[in-house]
């Protein structure tokens, strides 16, 4: 997991970076992953006031993911696409 800049030209959501999960990264506390999103810089908050993790897959580089926490959690939960795989 690192941090890096969107790979997305103009990317317009007022975010420094986005976070890049790679294959070992699959199964993390997703606490760690959401510590280090707001360390780095790939969040923001809405109108409302809801925070949104932006998020690159490595075996998608060029599109960045939006999450909410309940979301992204349910990422790394078994049955989620980033789930710890035997």
């Amino acid at each position: 997991m690192y941090a890096d800049y969107s790979p997305v030209p103009d990317f317009p959501h007022n975010v420094e970076k986005v976070l890049v999960l790679e294959e070992e990264d699959r199964g993390i506390n997703p606490d760690a992953v959401i510590r280090e999103a707001r360390l780095v810089g790939a969040t923001n908050r809405d109108g409302d006031n809801v925070e949104t993790f932006w998020v690159v897959f490595y075996n998608e580089p060029k599109r960045v993911w939006d999450f909410r926490e309940q979301t992204l959690r349910g990422e790394f939960l078994p049955g989620g696409s980033w789930a710890k795989t035997s």
